[in-house]
């Protein structure tokens, strides 16, 4: 401590200060103990210890910072920015394939309802499978160009698979052997999964400024909802007959190349420098031993290097904070049920004698709506309330419930055998676009905010909690409501969001811990 004293900086750290900074102020886990840095921390400043150990290490009083060491966001954030994107639209695109046209699915293949919504639900399951392995992959140095990776040469070898039917004659392309190939293709599309949505916060922490960062996060996310958007339109534009089916298959094959080249050409795990005190913070604490990243996909590690010490450690972190379980279930239940809802749009729309056209569209309509959401809420974030995360969630919600109340009022349902509102396609469409606006809206912002409640903990980790529960909720809404009533599930998502705008409701005292170290500990972001 007299080194630092001789070099002007504060020899304490005020305990409201250590609280405010580490724990949000949720019980016992926010007293930490202040340790001088060390080799891998940032110099000219202490440090606040997440765990007796020293794992998680955040800077808590700023001192003299080298210019070597200022913040700097380089152009190239845009490529990887836009190439995330990229990789993400396709990735639906081919996700979303047979449910895009389903009644040119089961003519085409000679399958039922529920296998055509078991091709969809594999993207799901094989996320609850993969999640934690792809979380803990982020952990080290150049995980997020491994999880990149092998997601695009995932998407484009499942493409290929799936156009092995096909090649035989109708008979025997609806034989069970031909119908386990297409989901053998479907399965490892869905490989891709994990890597696109877990990766999302991790990348915009990693390649951009605070001021700019929910912004990126924002679009990132919402490339998943381009992605059905294009899938609501393109399937029924390119396939009219069954007989044409394989035309939509050969197109998905053709742009799931383009990331495929770029990705594997160049891609980096992190810029040379990084863009905030937070991305500084995180790469001082990757894994240190690298993984080897493949020019083409092999398995070049061991199972048991996935699951480090650290990851396991983070996750307890997460779970042991009142605020960070409250917005990590909230955001997570509500972005699974919506997203079953919206797979399920052109069903319900169907069942009140809409024609297969009029559901694509306004299920396209609605998904466009969520982008726009998305992208605006993220912009609003950086631009104007970096430390109100939580109210303008909860705003957000409200006026989705609103929303949702209307649909619910405005068709027949379990309630209602007649609607109290009046309605026609116009009002319907207009009613589907203000959900999908303000649900949209709501998903970067529920990243952000558990980054924020859960750092020093690495956004892998919180976002692997939340889409794990999302893809756990869009599993189970897609199973039951194959058997139940689909009238019913406009009040489900009514109660869903009324529920988890409670549980924002009921975090307390949060604090804004990633911006709070970007502010005091390395100003002056470029």
């Amino acid at each position: 401590m007299e080194e630092y004293e001789q070099k002007g900086h504060a020899p304490t750290v005020a305990e409201d200060e250590r609280k405010g900074l580490m724990g949000g102020g949720d019980g016992p886990e926010t007293s930490r103990d202040v340790e001088t840095a060390t080799t891998t921390q940032i110099p000219g400043a202490y440090y606040v210890s997440g765990g007796h150990d020293g794992m998680y290490s955040t800077p808590a009083l700023p001192g003299p910072v080298p210019r070597s060491l200022k913040n700097t966001a380089e152009k190239k954030r845009w490529y990887i920015l836009a190439l995330f994107c990229y990789f993400s639209v396709e990735e639906c695109i081919c996700w979303f394939t047979f449910s895009s046209v389903p009644e040119a699915s089961e003519e085409y293949y000679g399958i039922s309802l529920a296998t055509l919504n078991m091709l969809l639900n594999w993207g799901a399951i094989v996320f609850i499978i993969l999640a934690p392995l792809v979380s803990a992959l982020l952990t080290y140095k150049n995980g997020l160009r491994i999880c990149i990776l092998y997601g695009v040469w995932a998407v484009f070898f499942g493409a290929c698979i799936r156009t092995i039917p096909c090649f035989v004659s109708e008979e025997l392309r609806q034989k069970d052997g031909m119908i386990a190939v297409l989901h053998i293709g479907q399965i490892v599309v869905s490989l891709a999964n994990p890597s696109m949505m877990i990766s999302v916060a991790q990348l915009s922490c990693t390649w951009f400024p605070d001021n700019e960062r929910t912004t990126a996060t924002a679009i990132a996310f919402t490339s998943t909802s381009v992605g059905i958007a294009l899938g609501f339109v393109i399937g029924p534009q390119v396939v009219h007959t069954s007989s044409e089916m394989p035309h939509l298959l050969y197109l998905e094959i053709a742009i799931s190349v383009v990331p495929l080249l770029f990705v594997t050409i160049h891609f980096p795990s992190a810029p040379h420098s990084p863009p905030s005190a937070a991305a500084r913070t995180h790469q001082s604490s990757f894994n240190e031993k690298p993984l080897e990243t493949p020019v083409a996909p092999k398995l070049s590690f061991q199972l048991s290097s996935l699951l480090p010490k650290k990851w396991f450690k983070g996750l307890l972190v997460c779970l042991k904070r009142k605020n960070a379980v409250l917005v990590i279930l909230a955001g997570g239940v509500e972005a699974g049920v919506s997203s079953g809802w919206i797979s399920l749009i052109p069903l319900v729309l169907s069942s009140y004698n809409y024609t297969p056209q009029q559901a694509g569209w306004m299920g396209c309509a609605n998904t466009i709506a969520a982008t726009v959401g998305c992208v605006t809420s993220g912009a609003i974030v950086d631009k104007f309330l970096p430390y109100h995360m939580k109210s303008l969630i909860c705003v957000e919600c409200l006026l989705a419930i609103l929303a949702f109340s209307w649909i619910t009022l405005s068709l027949p349902s379990v309630m209602f055998a007649e609607p109290p509102i009046p309605s026609n396609i116009y009002t319907v469409s207009a009613a589907l676009i203000l959900a999908g606006l303000f649900q949209g809206a709501m998903y970067p912002v529920f990243l952000e905010l558990a980054a924020e409640v859960t750092f020093p903990v690495g956004e892998g980790t919180s976002t692997g909690l939340i889409t794990f529960l999302f893809n756990t909720l869009l599993l189970t809404v897609d199973t039951v409501f194959s058997y139940v009533r689909l009238d019913i599930l406009n009040l489900v998502e009514t109660c869903v969001l009324i529920v988890c705008g409670a549980m924002v409701l009921a975090s307390t005292g949060i604090k804004y811990q990633r911006r709070e170290v970007g502010k005091e500990t390395l100003p002056g972001v470029n």
